[in-house]
């Protein structure tokens, strides 16, 4: 019952966002009969999705079909975090008394600082990651 509206949620929020998506094969005998395949179908010459490159044949252009690398979409973090946006979060973490219950929100803050001034110690996925929980917390108003 759930997977309509999931469906349709998918479909609105990538339109929204100009984001292509790509959902899996919905049809349960076809899932069944892959699960029931051996993994060598799906792998062959270290590439994944052979079976699906296979079968599609020639629709593809060679480039695509030979391809070896592939990137999903990634959020432009670095970018977030340097601009206004990480000054925000960063003055949002220092300021977290919530977050401060779970975490040394002035060491946080301090390595939102210094990572907008160049320093790699911290990734910007571990900093975003802290900036959410921030503000999960503040605004689901959470006591830890």
């Amino acid at each position: 019952w759930s997977l309509p509206p999931l469906l349709r949620y998918e479909d609105r929020t990538s339109m929204a966002h100009s984001v292509e998506t790509r959902l899996p094969f919905l049809d349960y005998r076809f899932v069944e009969h892959c699960v029931s395949l051996p993994e060598s179908v799906f792998f062959k010459d270290g590439r994944t999705k052979r079976l699906l490159v296979e079968a599609v044949g020639d629709a593809l252009p060679v480039e695509v079909r030979n391809r070896r690398t592939k990137m999903g979409f990634e959020a432009p973090l670095a970018i977030w975090l340097r601009g206004p946006l990480g000054k925000e979060l960063q003055h949002r973490v220092r300021s977290s008394a919530r977050l401060s219950a779970i975490l040394d929100s002035d060491a946080a803050s301090g390595a939102f600082a210094a990572y907008r001034n160049g320093d790699r110690a911290f990734s910007d996925l571990t900093l975003f990651r802290i900036a959410g929980v921030t503000l999960w917390l503040e605004t689901f108003q959470v006591d830890v």
